[in-house]
């Protein structure tokens, strides 16, 4: 099977960071060769492309949703002029250039091109009552031409080029937006649309958390892992905020959530963290995920009885969490807890009381998603 543009776009990206004239090259002259570099390793497949429109993928005028995805290896959107009655168009992992020939569609809802070959946000200017755009795992630098889509929800722009968040402000009703995975160093712009409740910006290369985020009044989730964060600040306004995940940052400290009184999910693994604190004010708190930290005095743990919903706590991978009687300790000193970083509270008391060992954690090698489901069933068990 061909490979997805996700999977190529690693596999031309190690051979860029391998060719030793990208010393010397600049960052735009170094996307400008990695583009250069793909477009001609495409020119030395041939592809059997499969058109819209055709036998193979036919369209009809009453069709209300069309799925054709990766198998068709489709070029071009087109032969849509007579489906004014559809309202979802999926054409992923295609290989689309440019978005174009939705012109006569003005009843589509939700628009999905992720992993084509597209470098432009373009077409979409009578696609007003769209509400879902996926565009994720393309070549698009630039954020533009958004201004019709007033009634836009959700956006996504994950695995692009983008360096800069922009022209978001006609955008009056979205309320998620994902950037991550692309080449941005500020969240600057963002404060464009100020409804949002969902912000994802994971995997850039965000240093701090730019005062703009403080207009992010009505935002529930943020995403802001694989960045290069060391202090948590300018949150303070962020009240209605109930999931906060930073992992693989460079934070030291847990501090600026004093007012972030609804925040349940707290995820600062891998980063730097020495001791537990500042978490006094978070009281609803029920998931602490600080595993692969420096953790390494047992204060810390003590000092999670002030979190009376504490559910689930990770804390693997610090040095707190060596000591043979660390699962014991933590079930001791935090009764509310029925999860220990993979194990099941329950499971363990049941297995003690019949002479067992301590589980071990519970996990489908090879299989995260297997793995996630089973801890989820431990869990509720």
């Amino acid at each position: 099977m061909e490979s997805t543009q996700e999977e190529k776009n690693k596999q031309v990206e190690m051979e860029v960071d391998s060719d030793p004239k990208i010393a010397e090259m600049t960052e735009e002259e170094r996307e400008e060769y990695k583009d250069k570099l793909e477009e001609e390793k495409e020119a030395e497949i041939t592809i059997n492309y499969t058109k819209l429109g055709s036998e193979e993928c036919p369209v009809n005028e009453d069709d209300e949703d069309i799925y054709y995805q990766e198998v068709y290896r489709i070029p071009a959107i087109e032969n849509l002029e007579r489906c004014s009655k559809l309202k979802i168009l999926s054409l992923r992992k295609n290989m689309i250039k440019k978005i174009e020939g939705l012109e006569e569609c003005t009843a589509l809802t939700e628009l999905d091109l992720y992993d084509n070959r597209i470098k432009k946000i373009e077409g979409l200017d009578t696609l007003v009552n769209l509400e879902t755009l996926d565009l994720s795992f393309n070549r698009i630098k630039l954020v533009e031409n958004l201004d019709s889509l007033v009634n836009l929800k959700t956006l996504y722009l994950i695995g692009n080029r983008i360096r800069k968040i922009e022209n978001l402000s006609a955008l009056k009703v979205v309320n998620e937006v994902d950037f991550g995975d692309n080449k941005i160093k500020s969240i600057e712009g963002i404060e464009e649309v100020p409804q949002i409740t969902k912000f994802y910006i994971a995997k850039n290369r965000i240093k701090e958390f730019h005062p703009c985020i403080k207009n992010l009044t009505k935002l529930k989730v943020l995403g802001i892992q694989t960045n290069e964060i060391s202090k948590i600040s300018n949150l303070e306004e962020c009240v209605e905020l109930e999931e906060l995940y930073m992992q693989q940052n460079f934070v030291s400290e847990i501090e600026g959530l004093e007012t972030l009184t609804n925040l349940m999910i707290f995820d600062v693994a891998y980063n730097k963290i020495e001791a537990i604190s500042g978490l006094d004010s978070n009281k609803e708190l029920t998931d602490l995920w600080i595993n692969s930290n420096k953790i390494s005095d047992w204060s810390s743990v003590e000092y999670l009885k002030n979190l009376p919903n504490l559910d689930t706590i990770y804390l693997i991978h610090n040095k707190v969490a060596e000591d043979k009687k660390y699962i014991e300790y933590v079930m001791e000193n935090i009764p509310s807890v029925t999860q220990i970083d993979s194990d099941n509270v329950q499971l363990i008391k049941r297995r003690a009381a019949s002479g067992g060992t301590q589980v071990k954690p519970f996990i489908v090698k090879g299989n995260e998603e297997a793995s996630n489901m089973l801890k989820t069933v431990l869990k509720k068990w």
